[in-house]
């Protein structure tokens, strides 16, 4: 039984669970409506705060997730074609099958970073190792004194020296070839072979930790509702499926994000898109495209060049592989973290690229026209508000007073999407519920609580039924205020053997609400106490009478003290027997006026038919039992009496009652 102390009344609130903000999609669990704000954002440079283990002390500074590489991959990368101008980090091994060159622009690149004891920046960001296989006999070069950094030193071997020993700009070969030899890459730079060599920490680059916000953003880009129409050349709306070869028109809203959410399909059949506004660092436009995969060929971009290209952002929020065939230059950056990008076509790529693997060429030998990576970096802001079709309700219990916890109640909302628990558990805390009408309802809990009205912040709540919307933050809260109910104690006086009248006693109770009267008496019969400790005892009373120990239901006796507490009923009972009066065993009472062999003396005794046995043999009427309750047949029979007096106990009580 728990313990409730008499004390000034307290608030219990049970807090609310805090989860915390993700920016990967696909949580497990309860999870937020799938309605959200995104952005303003930067998708290629948003910031990301590596954490690897152990978690450093103070926490690393966050950096751009692709920390200023141009092209930035999270696997393998193949080169097959001509050059990047800007620069490249990869996390897998690169091969490359052609000579190519990184860094090729004449402007200074975005910075990357400068690793620990270097002086110049890393151009070529290697995260896996070397793969020579495809390379024959050419050359990858790194322009314009970048370095290069190669995770894994048994690929390659590093050379800052020649055959004759005279220092030259770093190379790397296959393991065990001479700095001359073919395939190699070589830098601009004098770099050690230490340095090409060294891990880079994850304070400055960070792959995995990129990749994976890359994938959730890539996700919640790809639910931002559309807010421009393709046209045609005299105004209409192109239907869907696009004829091949189709004349698109895209007219942007100035100042806002404008998104084109676009099939697969349909851009490969595009043979133009027009735009009939420039796309600039305040009116970006987002291209979403939808499908697993594409496969096919950009279209022509008429009244955009390379100088809107960082406005431009290619979103393939759920494609796996995207391959470009044929068509134009692309004026933009392609997005696409979950995608092996391959890039076959002709043409110039207009911004970062960013994807799984990626392929820059064709797959076989290279042709004769070269294809580009160029220079131009996404550099704008998105941001869309997606339409909620859910809403957020969490339940919260307030206990006022008591001992109770917040959590000893089950809370419950029934309706569309129900949802129950105890308050601050996941399951009843920003729950995503669909819209529709909730009954609100508790149950469990300690008794002696009385509830209040549910009480909803962020909807309309009548008689416990909660509205909810789309959208809406709902809170709901219910408050029990701790109510207790008075304990009761009766005390009782039972009589065995002799003549004594039970009310002969004065029975009385020594504690926080002290007591006394005689059995059956209002006084000591339910009685409204305080919880707490109570001494029992009795007084007056005949001579030769022999008092045993307190018995009590309802509550724990120890010796002579009782422990009451909120809301118990306790009857705390006490024999006393007459001096003598407890021979007779088996089946016999006392003296010679009973039967049985064990036998009492004369005066007083009990006999086995359950009159007294006096001296002289004569009988007469006990005010009591009568019978011994060392017995089996007298324990029983004591406490039917027990029972007797109590129902006459609370006749009385009725009684006196009902006379006020």
């Amino acid at each position: 039984m728990r313990h409730r102390s008499a004390r000034p009344i307290a608030l219990v609130l049970a807090g609310a669970l805090t989860a915390g903000a993700a920016i990967v999609g696909g949580l497990v669990g309860v999870v937020a409506p799938a309605a959200a704000d995104v952005g303003p954002v930067n998708p290629v440079r948003v910031p990301i705060t590596p954490t690897p283990p152990p978690l450093p002390d103070p926490p690393f500074p966050a950096h751009p997730a692709n920390s200023g590489f141009l092209v930035f991959i999270e696997g393998d990368v193949y080169l097959n074609a001509d050059e990047s101008e800007g620069t490249l980090a990869l996390g897998g091994d690169l091969s490359f099958g052609t000579t190519y060159n990184v860094e090729a622009g004449g402007v200074t690149p975005t910075p990357t970073f400068t690793a620990p004891g270097d002086t110049v920046q890393t151009s070529l960001y290697v995260g896996g190792g070397m793969d020579f296989d495809q390379s024959g006999g050419n050359i990858l070069r790194v322009l314009n004194g970048g370095y290069a950094k190669v995770a894994d030193t048994t690929t390659y071997l590093a050379h800052d020296t020649d055959q004759n020993g005279a220092a030259i700009d770093w190379r790397i070969t296959e393991p065990g070839a001479a700095a001359e030899s073919t395939p190699r890459i070589e830098g601009t730079s004098r770099q050690t072979p230490a340095s090409v060599g060294t891990p880079v920490p994850s304070n400055l680059i960070d792959i995995p930790t990129a990749f994976a916000t890359y994938r959730g953003l890539s996700t919640d880009l790809g639910t931002c509702p559309n807010t421009v129409v393709l046209t045609d050349d005299q105004g209409a709306p192109l239907a869907s499926p696009f004829a091949t070869g189709a004349r698109g028109h895209l007219s942007l809203v100035p100042g806002q994000t404008n998104v084109l959410n676009i099939t697969a399909d349909d851009l490969s059949a595009l043979g133009e898109l027009a735009f009939d506004d420039e796309p600039s660092e305040t009116t970006p436009l987002l291209v979403n495209v939808t499908g697993s995969a594409f496969n096919g060929r950009m279209p022509n971009s008429p009244g955009s060049s390379s100088a809107q290209a960082p406005f431009i952002l290619y979103n393939f929020p759920t494609a796996t592989t995207v391959t470009v065939t044929g068509g134009d230059s692309l004026e933009g950056t392609i997005y696409a973290p979950r995608a092996d990008v391959r890039w076959q076509v002709t043409q110039n790529i207009e911004g970062n690229i960013i994807g799984a693997t990626f392929t820059h060429g064709p797959g076989g030998p290279m042709g004769t026209t070269p294809r580009e990576v160029h220079d131009f970096p996404f550099n704008a802001e998105l941001s869309c508000s997606t339409p909620a079709t859910q809403a957020e309700l969490t339940l919260v219990k307030v206990v006022e007073g008591g001992d109770a916890d917040a959590g000893d109640w089950e809370l419950s909302a029934a309706g569309p999407t129900p949802i129950t628990g105890a308050s601050g558990e996941e399951a009843v805390t920003d729950a995503a519920v669909d819209p529709g009408d909730y009954t609100l309802s508790e149950s469990g809990g300690p008794g002696d609580y009385i509830a209040g009205d549910w009480i909803c912040d962020g909807a309309e709540v009548v008689d416990g039924v909660v509205s909810i919307e789309a959208g809406d933050d709902v809170t709901c809260t219910i408050v029990n205020t701790f109510d207790p109910v008075d304990p009761k104690l009766t005390l009782i006086k039972i009589v065995s053997g002799g003549t004594a009248s039970p009310t002969d006693w004065v029975l009385s109770a020594a504690g926080p609400t002290p007591i006394t009267g005689a059995t059956g008496s209002t006084a000591v019969t339910s009685a409204e106490v305080l919880p707490g400790d109570y001494v029992l005892s009795e007084s007056d009373g005949p001579d030769g009478y022999e008092a045993r120990g307190w018995v009590c239901t309802g509550a724990t006796v120890v010796g002579d003290t009782v422990t009451v507490d909120w809301g118990d009923d306790v009857s705390c009972s006490i024999i006393n027997s007459a001096d003598g009066g407890t021979g007779g065993g088996g089946d016999g009472g006392g003296g010679d006026g009973g039967g049985g062999d064990g036998g009492g003396t004369g005066g007083g005794g009990t006999g086995g038919d359950g009159t007294d046995t006096t001296s002289g043999g004569g009988t007469s009427t006990l005010p009591s039992t009568g019978v011994d309750p060392r017995g089996a047949v007298g324990v029983a029979l004591v406490f039917a009496l027990l029972g007797v007096t109590l129902l006459g106990a609370n006749r009385i009580r009725r009684s006196s009652t009902t006379a006020r």
